[in-house]
């Protein structure tokens, strides 16, 4: 590998996403263990408790769009969270069509701790960067993002199937709300959609 492309910005982003991937992957994992817990909650399942730790009871069709995802991930998603006892699937009562995803009591346990690891991890990964460079970071990954979207063929079909975001990542909330934290970071919500 040469110098030019170890510096390329390219491949600068994909060796970042990996890195903070990967210790996202590693905050969750040790909070799990530290807490006794026999299941490891990964950075989508995470995704999800925070995301129905904010709504909960939505339908799997809102969370798919919530987290810019496709129905068989989603799916696999909610089946391993269900396996460790954090969700639990219901069919609504109006329309037995519509499954919507609830806590359990578990993955309400699980939202007491899950937290703080995840804001451990945010302040190391943004040590030494000031809330100004962060700001601009935020900004500039929003405008690569956009500017990938307008080049991927059939975006807008993509973003009518839920699997691109529709707008560019939004500013970052405040400290403490984690569930608006994770999705900001990752990707932008889904807007303006019904809830199935």
């Amino acid at each position: 590998m040469t110098h030019a492309t170890l510096h390329n910005l390219g491949y600068q982003l994909y060796m970042a996403h990996r890195a903070a991937a990967y210790g996202l992957a590693q905050a969750l994992r040790q909070s799990c263990a530290a807490h006794g817990k026999s299941y490891v909650v990964t950075p989508p399942q995470w995704g999800m408790l925070a995301t129905l730790a904010e709504t909960d009871g939505l339908p799997a069709g809102k969370l798919c769009r919530a987290l810019s995802s496709d129905a068989p991930t989603m799916t696999g998603i909610i089946s391993r969270l269900e396996q460790s006892g954090l969700v639990r699937r219901q069919h609504d009562q109006a329309d037995r069509r519509v499954v919507k995803v609830f806590l359990t009591a578990e993955g309400r346990a699980a939202m007491e701790f899950l937290p703080a690891a995840t804001q451990d991890f945010l302040r190391s990964l943004t040590a030494g960067i000031s809330a100004t460079e962060q700001q601009q970071l935020n900004d500039g990954l929003a405008r690569l993002i956009a500017n990938v979207e307008r080049m991927l063929p059939g975006n807008a079909e993509s973003r009518r199937r839920g699997r691109l975001p529709e707008a560019p990542l939004q500013p970052l909330p405040p400290p403490g709300d984690y569930a608006a934290r994770w999705r900001a970071t990752t990707r932008t919500t889904r807007r303006n959609r019904d809830d199935t």
